[in-house]
């Protein structure tokens, strides 16, 4: 089985669990698929008609299932923030608030050592506040972006591990229900043992990131998917949801308990990842100044001021 024919393996459940119950029963079907009950023809036909009343829209269950995210479709996102990690990344791993995962340092950020070296000898107002509010800080700047980049890679990342998740367990829903439909007459019925994986796909944590070159620290809530973390962060185990009843319609039961389930773990999950996301935004909106750096006075400068004593001043 997979997700793409769940559908089609949703008509099968409710097909099944029509001729399941009506075997039951003692009925049969001839060639046509048309039910008997020996001579009693009537008999037969108004059992076969409340047996497709009773289970008409058993398929249904599944049908707010079948549109679920593509896990692929986060994939460019995730490539594009990786690329947007590799250009803030300072080379520390510790930067990463999600999976102290190593990014090779850029380079061209030593470019502000550099120009903080080429105004040394600047004096006046002007040269203080720039270096002061923007040269400093800088570094401490780029690490806060960095970690706030890697925080939203967690929180997409999570996002496509808690929707594979989901489509997989919907999946295994499916196919163990249709093992023990199809054997539910059987002398000795088979339970079935379906994963709802979706509570193992995300973790939340609380992450203070020290800022390069501050004692300040940020305070940002991450998540991330579990597959992809160190062994530091405990997972919690699957779900189990059981198929072990005697009759079409105590299955037809389970597998419904089951969905509701797995609707209850896909609500949490994404108020996990929703919640986590929140208290980061906040952080970020009352601590701008800790990731976008300072405007530059000299940017505001007209050509009145540019050479005045709150201007460029003078080098000595």
């Amino acid at each position: 089985m997979s997700y793409e024919q769940l559908a089609q393996h949703a008509a099968e459940i409710e097909r099944t669990a029509i001729v399941k119950s009506m075997e039951r029963r003692g009925f049969t079907q001839d060639s046509q698929g048309v039910w008997q009950a020996g001579s009693d023809v009537e008999r037969a036909r108004v059992a076969g008609e409340l047996t497709v009343s009773r289970f008409q829209g058993v398929s249904d269950m599944f049908t707010p299932f079948l549109n679920m995210p593509d896990p692929a479709r986060f994939d460019p996102l995730l490539t594009h923030l990786g690329e947007t990690l590799k250009i803030l990344s300072s080379g520390n791993t510790e930067a990463d608030p999600v999976y102290r995962a190593g990014v090779a340092a850029n380079d061209d950020l030593l470019g502000m050592n550099t120009v903080g070296k080429a105004l040394q000898d600047w004096r006046g107002s002007a040269a203080a506040a720039f270096r002061q509010n923007f040269v400093e800080p800088f570094p401490a700047v780029t690490t806060n972006q960095f970690a706030l980049v890697a925080t939203l890679r967690g929180a997409v990342d999570a996002e496509q591990a808690m929707w594979k998740a989901a489509r997989d367990s919907v999946d295994d829903i499916a196919h163990k229900a249709q093992v023990a439909l199809d054997a539910v007459n059987d002398c000795s019925t088979k339970e079935q043992t379906a994963l709802l994986t979706v509570a193992a796909s995300a973790f939340a944590i609380s992450a203070a990131v020290a800022t390069a070159g501050s004692a300040t620290a940020i305070s940002l809530t991450v998540v991330g998917a579990t597959a992809q973390v160190a062994g530091a962060v405990p997972r919690e185990d699957p779900e189990k949801v059981h198929f072990d009843g005697k009759t079409a319609e105590e299955i037809v039961n389970q597998v419904q308990g089951a969905l509701n389930r797995l609707v209850a773990q896909l609500d949490a999950k994404e108020r996990e990842i929703a919640d986590a996301m929140s208290e980061s935004t906040g952080y970020l909106a009352a601590n701008r100044t800790k990731f976008v750096s300072a405007r530059p006075s000299l940017a505001d400068a007209t050509a009145a001021t540019i050479t005045g004593p709150t201007g460029l001043g003078e080098a000595v």
